[in-house]
């Protein structure tokens, strides 16, 4: 290879050449690089002035030789330890051993704590099995084995440099070098095919020792955790549902011996707090929370209750508690041998005046003896509550609460510790009377239900019910037991809403379990282990022995990785002129004593300078390892040569220089982000890029430019002054606006948000003079697009100041037509509070016309991920509440901008044009007088054939982008090709997949009503297949005399056409995708909502689906079926 700088080099018989720094030695187009070196090197144990030899711990004997006998025990002993546990098994479980046999893995998951409690002594009799199995491999195994790779690695990297010290060897004939160059997973399978069976082993042993013992290791990197709850009273107490739950909740536990749900222990109830995503593990973690202790304070009476007769019927149980509480039961014996109930104590001391909600009560249980005895057993309990900040720790397995203690009180006024509870707990078990029949059955069940668990308990009893009733504390026992239970459920319930707060949590305890358990719940895992352990540790011991003699004469003077050890080691071989040995490294030295033969060594530093100019490679076509010049051009350093391979040989490939361009930190980082999304990196920028869209507030802002557009027809001005001279303009203006005198106008108007933003923007635009300050509502908060803040949170805390505005509105008209809501079904308030208004107002109007313009998610533009539900929450509310929904989709908008209108970047503006051209265009009749005119109730009417198919596409024609003008003249046959093309519909379904119902045409201008009926009938007849043959005359048309404002003549189109169901349908799907997995739902529940609601949504779109296809498949043979629901003509 050629140089830039030619150097001597020395040769047997000459003088050494001095090391100077000025001219670094490089190879000389001379160098002889595949000769024998030809430098005087002396051999091992020759020269006394050789540098110390390089010995690492992992060259030492007992190294050596201890680590592969050591994981030879490991193999016996796990041998070992599975016979001995499965003795024990067999005798401790012997229906494991029933269902499992022999096959019965030797760690047994314990159901009780987590661990592996196997309590039996293993065959060294100095530990335990449960040892054995949990500690040693986690602890033991660990540790050895990694020793045991590094080992293995260690020295197998020293092998390459063996076979070069016997000759200039290729890749082929030192398969090993192979292994260094790859790295540890390739040189698995490399060595696999050399049939290296020894190595390959090896390998799989390190592998396999590492992964099976950790792979069920986990610990918590973040020291926080999230709250999901505080303490507080919910507001829904009243329903009775938290204690008829709970009340189930220990009927259950009784039935089926189950042990406290999540967050409950004993009479403790702490906030619900995260748990780590992976909850199938063996540890505890303790949080910082707050918690509250209830107590039963159940006690025997100071005497024998007595029975007697009741004046009017059966008979009374009477007792006095130690407390003065008076008990007094009536109940008929003659009913049932046995029998059982709760009744208050009214007259109980300071708590007299409590409500019977509150008031202590009394839990009495009767039996008629064998011998027809009646035996009865009373137990009083007043219940009392504490609050406190705890620290909280949970069994990471189950969710589990294990110990609650207490750190202070909790001094914070909520509405527990001060009105309306004052501290004072429910008793849980007893209310008062209700007029409704469904919360009269929950406090029913409840009252009998926890008498029921305690009186069940002691009918399970070892000894049966008569041992219970014969012990002094039997039933207390039990009563204490179960009714704590029962009040901390329900505390769990009723005490903390829904809040997020950031506690601390640490993780205070782990047992990692072994995947071989978890994974296969058989001995196999277990014998291949002891199989690989015992193999490689036979065989390392002879193979290392072997080798180790070879390693040591190597006389490594530096860590293998380094340059110094690559020249140490390579100098011997037919590598080339790399090593040049100098006399003393002083000058002055050489100069006195030119015959001094005592040669040293270089030191690290001299070497790394010599080989400064040199780069190391393997060469792909003959194997041998190869250094190649370069040469310093500028300030940069350019290669002569292929690429650097000196890393990757030594083992450290990845150091390499990486693009200038980038570092290697960001590139690092490139390449994880890309691996981890699976996004190719040039896209990540793109992503970046923020996306606007049109559902967020989206109802007030299509709202404010349909006012904007009616203003401008109607020559309003931003101030509501009437600025035209054409008496048509104002003779039906109080449609749409109210007259406050000299010519001003104000928009019949109410402009609704759960968060001020929009409220603001309107104010401060072109039309913020134009609407009534008083008709804007709006809140504080926000939805955050969650369809039940919207419905039942949020929202419903701001409808009855909205459904005040409107009523005022509705008031101030002549002859109120029915109401016109813009929103979007894809968000959390125009979904769910305008659904809730739309509910609310047809409650209160049910005989007006309820028209609603919804813009619906879009299967491309997509905002939220949970669209799904908040659209199907929407549709579901709009099948039952609205009489008239024409759709708009984002993404029809958006194709009509580019494609139609061949606007490169299109705006708000844009599509809040196209919209508001459909609105006016379908207001226009209710607006302007004309020749044929209609209004909503006979566009529903001539519309909707069947009262749940109510869902109308929209379109307009001619378009023309915002701002432009007309430019040619368009004839009505041009008009009426337009309406019907898909690409001028405004909603993301194809009307060529179904069938039009009904068809309503709105023409504005000067055209000729002959004319446009022609066209019409010719549509038709050129189209029978796009419409239903069982409804004649399905096409409507409207007519106004007064063009939109730039155009001659135009024409709203409205369909009701079978293939909406491809958007209602592609929603659904998408709804029952996430539905069936529950995600996202929590968002949802802990506002109150239930699973049921998701369902029967699910179910009525499904059902709208089904009607749409059901009539787009009918014909007119089966006119039969549906003849009574066909619409009436006027």
């Amino acid at each position: 290879m050629p140089s830039s700088t030619a150097h001597s080099s020395t040769r047997v018989g000459s003088p050494p050449t001095p090391f100077s720094t000025s001219d670094h030695t490089r190879f000389s187009a001379s160098s002889r690089r595949y000769r024998e070196s030809t430098h005087l090197i002396p051999t091992p144990g020759v020269d006394k002035n050789r540098p110390k030899r390089y010995d690492p711990v992992y060259l030492w004997l007992p190294v050596v030789i201890g680590t592969p006998l050591l994981m030879l025990v490991l193999g016996i002993a796990l041998e070992v330890g599975y016979v001995a546990s499965l003795e024990g098994v067999s005798n401790l479980r012997p229906d494991l051993v029933h269902n499992f046999g022999l096959g019965e893995f030797s760690v047994q998951l314990s159901s009780k704590n987590g661990g592996f409690a196997v309590p039996q002594r293993n065959v060294f009799s100095f530990v335990s099995t449960q040892f054995l199995l949990s500690f040693f491999p986690t602890v033991f195994v660990i540790p050895v084995a990694y020793m045991w790779r590094v080992l293995d690695w260690a020295l197998r990297q020293y092998q390459p440099y063996v076979t070069m010290a016997k000759g200039n060897a290729t890749a082929e004939e030192s398969v090993l070098l192979d292994y260094l160059f790859l790295g540890p997973t390739l040189s698995m399978f490399r060595a696999l095919k050399y049939n290296h069976r020894v190595i390959f082993l090896v390998f799989i042993t390190c592998d396999l020792d590492i992964r099976v013992p950790t792979s069920r290791w986990i610990h918590l990197p973040n020291p926080n955790t999230k709250s999901d709850a505080g303490l507080g009273l919910v507001p829904d107490v009243s329903q009775l549902n938290a204690f008829a739950a709970a009340a189930g909740f220990v009927q259950a536990a009784v039935f089926n011996n189950l042990t406290n749900p999540p967050f409950v222990l004993k009479g403790w109830s702490t906030a619900q707090f995260v748990f780590p995503t992976d909850t199938g593990l063996n540890g505890t973690m303790t949080v910082n929370t707050t918690g509250i202790r209830t107590n039963s304070n159940c006690s025997n009476p100071t005497t024998t209750p007595l029975i007697s007769a009741n004046p009017t019927g059966g008979s009374i149980i009477t007792s006095t508690s130690i407390d003065g509480c008076n008990g007094s039961v009536s109940f008929d014996p003659t009913l049932s041998d046995q029998q059982y109930g709760v009744s208050n104590v009214p007259n109980c001391g300071p708590n007299a005046n409590l409500d019977v909600s509150f008031q202590p009560v009394v839990f009495w249980f009767f039996q008629n003896q064998t011998d027809g005895k009646p035996e009865v057993k009373t137990i009083f309990c007043n219940p009392s509550m504490e609050l406190f900040y705890v620290h909280a720790t949970a069994d990471l397995s189950n969710g589990d609460l294990t110990n609650v203690d207490i750190v202070n009180n909790y001094t914070k006024d909520t509405n527990i510790t001060g009105p309306p509870l004052n501290g004072q707990p429910y008793n849980a078990v007893i209310f008062d009377e209700n007029s409704n029949p469904f919360i009269q059955a929950r406090a029913n069940g409840t009252r009998v239900g926890v008498p029921g668990a305690i009186f069940r308990s002691a009918l399970q009893s070892f000894n049966g019910l008569q041992s219970v009733f014969d012990l002094p504390n039997g039933f207390m026992d039990l009563t204490n037991t179960i009714y704590t239970q029962h009040l901390a459920i329900t505390a769990k319930s009723i005490y903390f809403v829904p809040d997020s707060n950031v506690l601390s949590a640490v993780q205070t305890f782990l047992v990692p379990r072994l995947w071989i358990e978890c994974a296969f719940f058989s001995p196999f895992p277990a014998h291949i282990l002891a199989f690989f352990l015992f193999a490689s540790g036979f065989l390392g011991v002879f193979l290392h022995l072997i080798n180790r003699r070879q390693r040591r004469n190597l006389f490594l003077a530096a860590p293998h990785g380094s340059i110094a050890a690559a020249v140490a080691l390579t100098s011997r071989s037919g590598f080339g002129d790399l090593f040049v040995t100098v006399r003393h490294l002083n000058s002055l030295f050489h100069r006195m004593n030119p015959n001094a033969g005592d040669h040293r060594y270089d030191d690290l530093a001299t070497i790394e300078k010599k080989l400064d100019g040199l780069r190391f490679r393997l060469d792909k076509r003959t194997g041998a390892i190869i250094a190649d010049d370069y040469e310093p051009a500028g300030d940069d350093t350019t290669f002569r040569g292929p690429d650097d391979a000196m890393m990757s040989l030594l083992g450290h490939g990845n150091n390499r220089e990486t693009m200038q361009s980038q570092s290697s930190t960001q590139l690092a980082q490139e390449a994880a982000l890309e691996r981890a999304t699976g996004i190719p990196a040039w896209k990540m920028e793109e992503l970046r890029t923020p996306y606007d869209r049109l559902d967020r507030h989206c109802g007030n802002q299509i709202g404010a430019k349909f006012w904007e557009v009616l203003s401008d027809e109607h020559e309003i001005g931003g101030d509501g002054v009437y600025t035209g001279d054409n008496d048509l303009l104002l003779e039906r203006i109080s449609v749409y606006y109210n007259e406050v005198g000299g010519k001003k106008y104000v928009p019949r108007a109410v402009l609704i948000d759960l968060e001020p933003g929009t409220m603001d923007s309107v104010r401060s635009g072109p039309l913020g003079g134009l609407f009534r300050p008083d008709n804007f509502v709006f809140g504080q908060n926000g939805a955050g697009n969650n369809w039940a803040k919207g419905h039942y949170t949020e929202g419903a805390e701001l409808v009855d100041s909205v459904l005040d505005v409107v009523r005022k509105e509705a008031e101030g008209t002549d002859c109120l037509q029915g109401f016109q809501i813009t929103h979007s079904l894809g968000g959390g308030t125009g979904s769910g509070m305008g659904t809730l208004l739309i509910s609310k107002v047809r409650e209160e109007y049910p005989d007006r016309m309820m028209c609603t313009y919804s813009v619906v998610p879009s299967p491309k533009v997509s905002d939220t991920v949970v669209e799904p539900y908040n659209a199907t929450l929407s549709v579901h509310q709009l099948v039952e509440n609205s009489d008239e929904t024409f759709c708009i989709d984002n993404e029809a908008l958006y194709d009509i901008c580019f494609r139609t209108l061949k606007l490169s970047t299109p705006t708000y503006g844009d599509l809040n044009h196209l919209v508001s051209c459909v609105m006016s265009g379908i207001t226009t009749c209710l607006r302007f007088p004309g020749q044929l005119n209609s209004d909503l109730r006979k566009l529903a009417v001539n519309m909707v054939p069947f009262p749940r198919l109510h869902f109308f596409m929209t379109g307009f024609a001619p378009l023309t982008a915002r701002g432009s003008a007309n430019f040619r003249a368009v004839s009505i046959p041009e008009l009426t090709q337009q309406m019907f093309d898909a690409k001028n519909m405004m909603a993301a379904s194809d009307p060529r997949h179904g069938r039009y119902l009904t068809v309503a045409a709105v023409f504005r201008g000067k055209v000729a009503m002959k004319e446009v009926e022609e066209q019409m009938q010719n549509v038709q007849s050129k189209n029978t297949a796009y419409f239903v043959e069982w409804i004649p005359n399905n096409v409507l048309t409207a007519h106004c005399d007064i063009a939109p404002k730039g155009f001659k003549m135009a024409v709203t189109f409205i369909g009701n056409t079978t293939c909406i169901q491809e958007l209602f349908k592609r929603v659904s799907d998408q709804f029952t995708a996430m539905f069936k997995r529950k995600a996202f739902l929590h968002w949802y529940t802990q506002e109150g909502m239930d699973e049921m609601e998701f369902t029967e949504a699910e179910s009525n779109m499904q059902d709208l689906v089904a009607e749409y296809q059901q009539y787009q498949d009918a014909t007119v043979d089966e006119e039969g079926e549906y003849e009574e629901e066909l619409p009436v003509e006027e």
